[in-house]
């Protein structure tokens, strides 16, 4: 699980963008938060997180009221969020034996984030999140509800074993629909309990919408169907794409339907855009198909302020600006004329309008987001929006218009304010888009080191040291080339040892971070590590089958354990320094005696003794004596 989050890098370019200012807040707007903030931090003391936690958050909150008492309401209102924000808590559904969290994450998904949306109010907002089914090291598929007044997340719905494509939240806030494989979850955003599941897909389900009323919903599949679904009775109700034509027999990507809720749009793998008005006679239901996006995808559709403007983006590198219709499907002057809105200098994946229909947001695989404004009749670039590490995967306006939502193939969701040019709260303790491999206590209980991974990015590839008193990161230890899979304290806690990928074993420094030996010999994955409770023995396991014991002082070799056909096992040293090897994920498998492995089977090692080379070097190893007259 991942328990950080990235900062945020916002870079705006200005064009002359003239975006109206809120109204004033009123004075009962901040005392309303203060309120909230004082009850926030009261449960943090509550759950005995240290005082010293919240030096930050009370620093914040100090400074809105004193903005508020010089009548700066606006500043106060921003001061006391920024507070809200900072106040640590315990994250819903953890374990009960679990009270405390290093590093927690706010806005964090620990696998790519696939969609957001907002619910009604903009309160709160839901993101899902899953790897492409193939991947076989992806985290089972959920989707969070966040509070965005806190950044803290309020609800899991861990419904899907496939990845969550889309998720979509009812206009009267009663339901959230998300995909999960071939079929569609309806569920409560209060309990998390599932309502219904729609089913009638025969392959996975990529593109979601509901009907403003709240009681249809409109789904989209690589089964190349466009159905539409009564919520109420969990049943098909019309397939609006059963009898199109072999250009529009094509993977959908995304659906939409119209701020009247008479038509329904949807795009495809084809680049075809199609329209219909579901009310109309079977025959007449088709009342548009435009070639979109020739020769190419059409990731994303949505409507205007109402249907007589029509949006699309795909993989040839532009959005489109569309005449529309009219309300009821009749074409308009000019329909299918289309205005390219040219910028991205690759596939644009991510498409999102305000409710008033004046700001238009792309988001493409060129990592940027592009704020566009509608009010000139045609898109005029107001901003772009820089960050993301990897491709925009979603976007989504907050019903007031005032926030932007996205999120990228990494495991996090940002929020940007674009009326004031701020990227709204980053919390961060590692580097963005890592994740927690490992873990260890420092003996005296003060420090827990943590190794971070990402295999595409080695810049991440780092231990990091937490004050378990504050939560907060103290050290970043920079050294590996490959992921970080374990860490272990000396028992004295004055140096560190991490495994790698890069088949290293690195000894740290703890007070200056600084590396003191890098020690090299695996063949593979170095993916446990131990020192032995007198200090001066190292052990390192790998992948490549075998334990290997270093001086810890000089970082010498001393021998190479290997077991037969043994491609993985964990090894610590018992308080007498007797070997123990962990044999999976299950505790009562571990074997408090020497062992060795024949195949798939574990003998007693005096059975397998002959097996190695040097006479007394077991009895040496295990028992801490006579290691340099074996040797």
């Amino acid at each position: 699980m991942t328990y950080h989050i990235p900062y945020a890098l916002f870079l705006s370019a200005l064009s002359g963008l003239a975006i109206a200012q809120d109204k004033q807040p009123a004075v009962a707007d901040v005392q309303a938060l203060q309120k909230k903030f004082q009850e926030e931090r009261a449960e943090a003391l509550d759950k005995k997180f240290p005082a010293s936690t919240l030096a930050g958050a009370d620093e914040q909150a100090k400074r809105a009221e004193e903005a508020a008492k010089a009548g700066n309401l606006s500043g106060a209102l921003r001061m006391i969020r920024d507070a809200r924000w900072q106040v640590p808590y315990v994250p819903t559904d953890l374990p009960p034996n679990i009270d405390r969290v290093l590093g927690i994450a706010r806005m964090r998904h620990g696998d790519i984030v696939t969609a957001v949306a907002y619910s009604p109010s903009g309160e709160k907002i839901a993101t899902a999140s899953g790897r492409h089914v193939l991947d076989k090291t992806s985290k089972a598929a959920v989707v969070k509800i966040w509070d965005l007044g806190n950044g803290r997340e309020v609800k899991t719905y861990p419904g899907s074993k496939d990845p969550v494509k889309s998720v979509a939240w009812s206009p009267d806030g009663k339901w959230i629909a998300s995909t999960a494989g071939n079929e569609i979850h309806i569920w409560d955003p209060e309990t998390g309990k599932l309502k219904k599941s729609l089913t009638g897909h025969e392959k996975p389900v990529s593109a979601l919408a509901f009907h403003p009323d709240s009681n249809v919903l409109a789904s989209g599949s690589d089964d190349m169907s466009v159905p539409l679904w009564d919520i109420e009775k969990g049943a098909e109700t019309a397939n609006l794409n059963a009898d199109a034509d072999k250009k529009a027999k094509a993977q959908i990507y995304s659906v939409a339907f119209s701020p009247n809720g008479k038509l329904v749009a949807a795009v495809n793998d084809n680049g075809l855009m199609q329209i219909w008005n579901p009310s109309l006679d079977k025959a007449k239901r088709l009342v548009s198909g435009l070639d979109a996006h020739a020769s190419s995808t059409a990731y994303q559709v949505v409507f205007g302020k109402d249907t007589s403007v029509i949006f699309t983006s795909g993989s040839d590198y532009v959005a489109k600006q569309w005449i529309g219709l009219g309300p009821d499907g009749e074409h308009l002057p000019g329909h299918g004329r289309p205005t390219k809105i040219e910028g991205h200098t690759n596939t644009v994946t991510a498409l999102a309008i305000t409710k008033d229909g004046k700001f238009l947001a792309t988001g493409g695989t060129d990592k940027t987001i592009r704020l566009w404004d509608l009010t000139p009749g045609v898109a005029r670039l107001a901003r772009v929006f820089q960050g993301h590490s990897e491709e925009v995967s979603s976007l989504a306006f907050s019903p007031d218009g005032k926030t932007l939502a996205t999120s990228s193939d990494r495991a996090y969701v940002r929020l940007w304010d674009f009326a004031t040019g701020d990227p709204l709260l980053r919390f961060a303790g590692t580097d963005p888009d890592s994740y927690v491999s490992a873990l260890t206590f420092s003996p005296d209980g003060k420090l827990v080191a943590t190794g971070a991974s990402e295999m595409s990015f080695p810049k991440w590839h780092k231990v990091w040291l937490w004050d378990v008193a504050t939560g907060h990161p103290v050290a970043a230890l920079d050294g590996h080339q490959g992921s970080v899979t374990s860490v272990a304290f000396s028992r004295d806690g004055r140096a560190l040892a991490s495994g790698s990928t890069d088949r290293t074993v690195q000894i740290w420094d703890v007070a200056t971070g600084k590396t003191m030996r890098a020690l090299e010999g695996h063949d593979d994955s170095v993916d446990s590590i131990a020192f032995a409770h007198g200090g001066s023995v190292l052990a390192s396991g790998s992948k490549d089958g075998s334990v290997r014991l270093w001086n810890a002082a000089s970082g010498a070799p001393l021998l190479v354990l290997r077991a037969i056909e043994s491609k993985r096992a964990g090894y610590a040293f018992t308080p007498d320094n007797s070997a123990v090897e962990f044999l999976g994920d299950d505790p009562a498998a571990v074997r408090q005696y020497p062992v060795c492995r024949v195949g798939p089977r574990t003998f007693p090692f005096e059975l397998c003794a002959g097996r190695f080379e040097i006479p007394g070097l077991m009895p040496a190893v295990l028992h801490g004596d006579g290691l340099d007259e074996v040797l």
